[in-house]
């Protein structure tokens, strides 16, 4: 199985191995599948917005921690399920993502979590109270929270996604969106997921425009040391049978 969806993703990613123009405002933004040369400014836009749109160093001292953990398995063993905006040579934003999240949980506790522990022990990560404060509250989280449940045979794939903040409210993300929920259906891909939060209030109203359904929520103590209100951890759905009709003339 795992095979067969590398092999199809891989065929996939080069015949769809193109620039895709915006038809928009924004004629000098394009979608473009992800090189390895767009790591860097993924990665940098993947941390400046890690906290609510705002860095990462508000919880962790080191985001190189961050993207190994979060992000380095995408760009690195599902290069063909990633897509960058760029505006002429500059990256302003990315969607990663994998066509089925079983295989990507397996391959990122083989491949990646040991790596990351090496790291850690080696002293390669600035590891200090932040990230102390921030593993802790995750543990209890984790440990007191009913977690947010998905049916993996309705909704396999997933995906993250992230805009330069200099760049939000100009259709980046819903054109990403677009791109992928396209991927997607070329790849017979029954549905797609995700988790958001309620504070990040534009992106919940865009995910819902595109056809997502709110499936659970709950809320949580994750950010309850660094923030006063509320936090509500948010699972979005989209059947790709319900996905909006595409339609890159608008």
């Amino acid at each position: 199985m795992e095979s067969l969806i590398d092999n199809l993703s891989k065929k996939t990613y080069n015949r769809f191995f193109y620039h895709y123009s915006k038809q928009s405002n924004n004629q000098s933004m394009i979608i473009q599948s992800f090189h390895e040369e767009n790591s860097n400014a993924l990665l940098k836009i993947a941390a400046d917005t890690a906290f609510f749109g705002n860095p990462v160093e508000a919880f962790l001292e080191d985001r190189r921690l961050f993207c190994d953990f979060f992000y380095r398995y995408y760009i690195t063993y599902q290069p063909q399920n990633c897509w960058v905006a760029m505006d002429h040579q500059t990256v302003i934003g990315f969607l990663v993502g994998c066509l089925d999240s079983r295989i990507q949980a397996h391959q990122w506790r083989n491949l990646i979590l040991p790596q990351i522990l090496k790291n850690a022990v080696l002293r390669k990560y600035r590891i200090g109270s932040l990230t102390w404060d921030f593993l802790l509250q995750s543990l209890q989280s984790r440990l007191t929270e009913k977690k947010n449940r998905i049916d993996l045979s309705l909704y396999p794939a997933h995906l993250h996604i992230n805009v330069d903040a200099n760049w939000r409210g100009k259709g980046v993300g819903q054109e990403l969106l677009k791109k992928y929920i396209e991927y997607l259906s070329q790849n017979h891909i029954p549905g797609v997921h995700l988790n958001t939060t309620d504070q990040n209030i534009s992106a919940c109203k865009l995910y819902e425009k595109m056809g997502f359904q709110l499936l659970s929520s709950h809320s949580t103590i994750l950010w309850s040391h660094l923030i006063s209100n509320s936090v509500e951890l948010r699972l979005y759905g989209l059947r790709l049978t319900d996905s909006i009709n595409i339609d890159h003339t608008k």
